[in-house]
C-alpha cells in the first residue's frame, strides 16, 4: 500500500488547498497564485561573469585592504570603522590624532555628538507619534499544543485612557521640540 500524497503536504499548504476547494464548492473565484520558476539556459558564456548582485554586494562588504593606507583590514575594529568612516581603524586613529594636533578634534567630537542627539530625538519623535496614533493593541499567543493555532488577544483602550495617552504624547513632543531648538 502506497503513501497518501496528502501526508506529504505541509499544514499551511494543506490549509490553503482546503480554502481553495471550499471557495470552488461555494462557486466563488478561488485565490490566484503566481508560481515563479527558474529556467536554466544552456548557452552559457565563457569566461568570468559579473552578476548584477555582485556590484551591489561590493559596496556592502569590507575590502581586504584599506583604501587609504593599503594595509590589510582584518581586525574587528576595522570592520566597524569601515562601515562608519570608509577606512581602517589605524587611519581613524591617525585622523583623530591629526585633528587633536590641529585643535579641531573637540569641535569635530561635539559635532558628532550633536548629530547623534538630533538623530536620536528624531527617532524618538517618530516613535511617540506612532505610539499616539496606535489602535487597540493585538497580540497573538500560541497556547495550543498543535503548534499551528494562535489565539488573538485584543486590548481595548477607553476614551479616558486615549486622552491620557494623547496628553502624555503631546507633552513629550513639546519637550523634544524644545530639546531640538536648544541644540
Amino acid at each position: 500500500m502506497g503513501r497518501n500524497p496528502v501526508d506529504d503536504v505541509s499544514p499551511k499548504e494543506r490549509e490553503r488547498q482546503l480554502k481553495y476547494l471550499d471557495s470552488v464548492i461555494k462557486g466563488e473565484t478561488p485565490e490566484k497564485r503566481v508560481m515563479v520558476g527558474y529556467e536554466n539556459k544552456t548557452d552559457k558564456k565563457s569566461g568570468d561573469q559579473i552578476d548584477k548582485l555582485s556590484e551591489i554586494m561590493k559596496e556592502a562588504r569590507m575590502p581586504w585592504f584599506c583604501p587609504e593606507c593599503k594595509k590589510t583590514m582584518k581586525k574587528r575594529l576595522d570592520d566597524k570603522m569601515w562601515r562608519i568612516y570608509g577606512h581602517c581603524f589605524d587611519c581613524q586613529i591617525e585622523a583623530e590624532n591629526k585633528m587633536r594636533i590641529e585643535g579641531t578634534y573637540e569641535e569635530w567630537a561635539k559635532g558628532k555628538v550633536k548629530n547623534n542627539t538630533k538623530a536620536y530625538l528624531s527617532d524618538l519623535e517618530e516613535d511617540i507619534k506612532r505610539f499616539r496614533n496606535q489602535k487597540s493593541p493585538e497580540f497573538f499567543n500560541q497556547n495550543r499544543p498543535d503548534g499551528y493555532s494562535v489565539d488573538k488577544e485584543k486590548w481595548n483602550i477607553s476614551k479616558k485612557d486615549k486622552e491620557v495617552i494623547n496628553k502624555l504624547a503631546d507633552d513629550a513632543l513639546k519637550d523634544i521640540k524644545k530639546m531640538k531648538e536648544n541644540l
